[in-house]
């Protein structure tokens, strides 16, 4: 399933969603079926680097020209927790740690400019853990997927790996 999660505005501002300044955020929606299985590849040294900062990772995965991966977690989430000590710690999803900026957020705590809560509500998250996979641009975000839940480690890595191979979404064209 693939999401639009803002419109175009100025600069490297997502429509208020992950800006310098708060701004109003517009969302639209299409759908894409997805295809096949990914073959589980050999773990390697690779390692997620999680950020903690929406916008920062943003702005990282905008520079770099890789997809923005948002893990959403609460504090008192069980489930949160033992993925991070299963499935986020397995060499295996480590693996995938160079195909995208990968950020570690609390939904429960916001920026100054609120660019959390906006993504929160944007992408609709109300399960924990969620993570999000994203095309990013300069002025739009597009969902290319995401995993809800907790699974063991293999299938947590094909699930991840399976929107890796989903083809980048197209860059919205905006309406005039």
């Amino acid at each position: 399933m693939r999401r639009l999660i803002v419109s175009i505005l100025p600069g490297l501002v997502a429509a208020g969603l992950l800006a310098s300044s708060p701004a109003d955020s517009q969302v639209r929606l299409a759908q894409e079926p997805s295809q096949g299985r990914p073959t589980p590849q050999p773990a390697s040294a690779a390692k997620i680097h999680w950020r903690t900062a929406l916008y920062g990772a943003f702005e990282e995965a905008l520079q770099v020209k890789k997809p923005l991966v948002v893990y959403f977690y609460q504090r008192a989430c069980q489930w949160c927790d033992r993925i991070e000590a299963g499935p986020f710690a397995s060499p295996e999803v480590n693996a995938l740690g160079d195909k995208a900026v990968f950020a570690r957020i609390d939904y429960e705590q916001d920026d100054q400019h609120k660019n959390v809560s906006k993504m929160v509500q944007s992408l609709r998250i109300d399960r924990f853990p969620t993570v999000v996979l994203l095309d990013v641009w300069p002025d739009a975000i597009m969902e290319r997927g995401r995993v809800v839940g907790y699974f063991d480690i293999l299938t947590y890595y094909f699930r991840l790996s399976q929107l890796f191979l989903e083809p980048p979404a197209t860059k919205p064209t905006p309406k005039p």
